[in-house]
């Protein structure tokens, strides 16, 4: 399987510019070949600790995800985004998977670290997805961490994605493997 890492800086606050990014790279990842494209966390929203945060944070079902939806069908990818969401009258630390056929699962980021402690509440714990890629499990930076996420995936995973976002790395623009 083919797998892209989308290692780039998302625009702040500015969605509807890092869904064009995500189309761009989308495209990009499918024509060489991958099967899934792994983005940084928070890229979606941007890395944003600002009350504004609340109002551009994506909502289950919305037209956001909608979007995110159509392109993992339009390209047949699987898609790992990392956004801010609304949800519960709080903001969480999301990843979300698109699957080709427009399925849509979440993982919230369970080990908040410095300044996410302050702006979103922890997930629940770790999750498994069954994907036609296989299962699949999820992390969010902070959280490779800890021990729980890895006993959880232990032998019950095919794969596990840690989207992060670690300026030190955003440079390149998606490199496939």
């Amino acid at each position: 399987m083919r797998i892209a890492a989308a290692q780039c800086w998302s625009a702040p606050l500015d969605v509807p510019r890092n869904l064009e990014t995500i189309a761009r790279l989308a495209a990009e990842a499918a024509d060489a070949g991958a099967r899934l494209v792994v983005f940084p966390e928070l890229f979606l929203s941007g890395v944003a600790y600002v009350p504004r945060l609340w109002e551009l944070a994506p909502v289950a079902g919305d037209a956001t995800e909608r979007r995110l939806a159509g392109l993992a069908r339009q390209h047949r990818l699987h898609l790992v985004v990392g956004t801010a969401e609304r949800r519960d009258s709080h903001l969480y630390n999301t990843a979300l998977l698109v699957a080709p056929d427009g399925h849509l699962r979440r993982y919230t980021k369970l080990h908040l670290f410095s300044l996410d402690a302050f702006v979103f509440r922890p997930g629940a714990g770790p999750v498994v997805w069954e994907t036609a890629l296989g299962r699949i499990g999820v992390g969010i930076c902070y959280d490779m961490l800890f021990a729980d996420p890895w006993e959880r995936y232990a032998g019950a995973v095919d794969l596990v994605t840690v989207p992060s976002a670690w300026p030190e790395f955003a440079g390149a623009v998606t490199n496939v493997f």
